[in-house]
């Protein structure tokens, strides 16, 4: 969990970097460059290759459940940082009309979708 959630971090400087201050073209630029970097596929593969096998015996099974639920929430609290500073990228963009944007967006949600994914197939 301490790599994805170094990844989410990451995602969330690079949004919180843009600001109605600092709307340069080349700060768009790095922080877009920095959301697309992300192999957010790879990481997420990589962490559900590290969880548990689901146990066969009936408690275990309830432990399991309760441990992944908990990792969920986790999970959870960091991607919600990262879709408010998505959501307030999205508003500033609506606010000042600025389709430069964007890609930035998109990047971001391209980030964002597959973190709320893997936790909800964690709750499952």
């Amino acid at each position: 969990m301490k790599e994805l959630s170094l990844i989410i971090d990451q995602a969330v400087d690079a949004l919180q970097a843009i600001t109605p201050q600092s709307l340069m073209p080349d700060l768009i630029c790095t922080s877009e460059s920095r959301l697309q970097e992300v192999e957010i596929h790879r990481w997420v593969d990589a962490f559900l290759s590290t969880l548990p096998a689901k146990p066969s015996g009936e408690q275990d099974q309830v432990d399991h459940s309760i441990q992944m639920q908990l990792i969920a929430d986790r999970l959870n609290k960091q991607t919600d940082i990262l879709n408010h500073e998505l959501s307030r990228i999205k508003t500033l963009r609506t606010t000042l009309g600025l389709g430069r944007l964007d890609p930035l967006i998109e990047a971001a949600r391209g980030i964002v979708r597959p973190l709320y994914a893997l936790s909800a197939s964690l709750q499952d």
